[in-house]
């Protein structure tokens, strides 16, 4: 065996020893042999780990034994440039298999389907529920496109930046949730209008005359299949998705919100003051409480009449 002139200390390895050492040996997470030959100048002391001393091995210090704590220790980072220590390379990261890129498109476009069959859903209902109104609606859109369509962009980037902000918090998801969910509703609404309106104009394309729900149902899938497909695209298409999703719900979220709220809404024309109205000639007078025209010109009534008026004026 060789010799030793300081300590020895190891961390997460083992300790084999068969010569001499004049200072101490320590491991850590680790076991010490020290075979019938070997010569320990010091102490041994072991943590998490077994002493096997042979027979005939001089230990002149103490021998410690610590409790087993099954330490797992990291791994020494690598240093490059320094002999004797490799340096590890991170694996690459697997690109996804032909499988794997196949079976997401279909997710994606299943998703998308039921996005779509969730929209045209709830227009069904909210047309069986309130027909008159989405009519009306559809005309508010019609009458004020620009008000609706500025009203609905700011309250949906009002919106999501609200729900954005809760979200971010963890203690404010629940209440992000329920705005996140009344948001959606508004806007799966607003589309039942939209879908209204652009089915209509599609039959006065096509010099056709379908029925509701028919018409709005058509209203909403034909742009919604158009958005479906960029989405689904994925990439740079998806925010393209994105930007025709909002302008497509802002037309007819705003124009709930503008006939709720009643704006730009014109005012009636004042009503003009009533003129003052003169007063009767005395024939007229003198008819009304049977006296002569000439006993109504001698009497004060002619001039407290013209008082009155005067007064009013």
């Amino acid at each position: 065996g060789g010799v030793v002139d300081g300590d020895i200390t190891s961390f997460s390895g083992d300790i084999r020893i068969d010569g001499i050492v004049n200072g101490s040996v320590s491991a850590l997470s680790g076991d010490v042999q020290i075979d019938s030959s070997a010569v320990v100048g010091g102490d041994v002391s072991v943590v998490s780990g077994a002493i096997d001393q042979d027979s005939g091995a001089s230990v002149r210090g103490s021998v410690l034994r610590g409790p087993n704590l099954k330490l797992q220790l990291p791994a020494v980072p690598a240093i490059p440039g320094v002999p004797g220590i490799q340096v590890a390379v991170p694996a690459a990261p697997q690109p996804p298999s032909m499988i794997e890129m196949f079976l997401g498109l279909v997710w994606r476009v299943i998703r998308a389907l039921l996005v779509l069959a969730l929209a045209a859903g709830v227009a069904v209902l909210f047309y069986v529920w309130r027909p008159q109104w989405l009519e009306e609606t559809r005309i508010v859109l019609v009458e004020r496109t620009a008000l609706s369509f500025a009203t609905g962009l700011l309250f949906n980037l009002f919106g999501l930046a609200v729900i954005g902000l809760l979200w971010i918090t963890v203690c404010f998801r629940p209440p992000a949730v329920l705005l996140g969910l009344l948001f959606g509703a508004i806007n799966l609404a607003g589309l039942a209008v939209a879908g209204n309106e652009i089915g209509l104009r599609i039959g006065q394309r096509f010099k056709e005359q379908w029925v509701m729900p028919f018409r709005m149902i058509l209203g909403i899938l034909v742009p919604g299949a158009f958005i479906a497909v960029l989405w689904v695209l994925g990439s740079c298409f998806g925010f393209f998705a994105f930007i025709g999703a909002l302008a497509l719900t802002s037309f007819g979220t705003g124009a709930l919100l503008v006939k709720f709220l009643k704006l730009g809404e014109a005012r009636g024309p004042e009503a003009a003051p009533l003129a003052p109205m003169p007063p009767a000639p005395p024939a007229e007078i003198a008819e009304i409480i049977k006296w002569s025209p000439e006993r109504v010109e001698r009497s004060e009534i002619i001039a407290q009449a013209r008082r009155l008026v005067q007064g009013d004026a």
